[in-house]
């Protein structure tokens, strides 16, 4: 059974989106976190400035757009119980896929 067309597309929007996103959000947060030890500075100026800075780094985190990334099984559809590194649902691996050693469930 194939998953659908429309669904593949959107789960590779959603994981582009996410890339993108991410590193913009590592480095704004990279960012405030230098700014944060710049408040303990005595010189007013300064401090002024950083928590300019810091409101504005704020701000641009919070109008990011939060993607989530669902994993989901490539041959069924499933959203529950994948197994991250083959991409399929615990039910194909236990039904089709008995050879692969080291996959132990206490269910299986």
């Amino acid at each position: 059974m194939a998953i659908k067309y429309q669904k593949k597309l959107k789960d590779k929007k959603n994981r582009l989106n996410y890339l993108k996103n991410e590193k913009t959000k590592k480095y704004l947060k990279f960012v405030s976190f230098k700014y944060q030890k710049l408040l303990n500075i005595k010189d007013s100026t300064e401090k002024k400035k950083a928590i300019i800075l810091l409101r504005n780094i704020n701000f641009k985190l919070q109008a990011m757009p939060k993607n989530k990334i669902n994993n989901f099984c490539i041959l069924t559809g499933r959203d529950k119980g994948v197994y991250r590194d083959f991409r399929l649902s615990r039910h194909q691996i236990r039904g089709n896929f008995k050879f692969l050693t080291g996959l132990r469930n206490s269910s299986f």
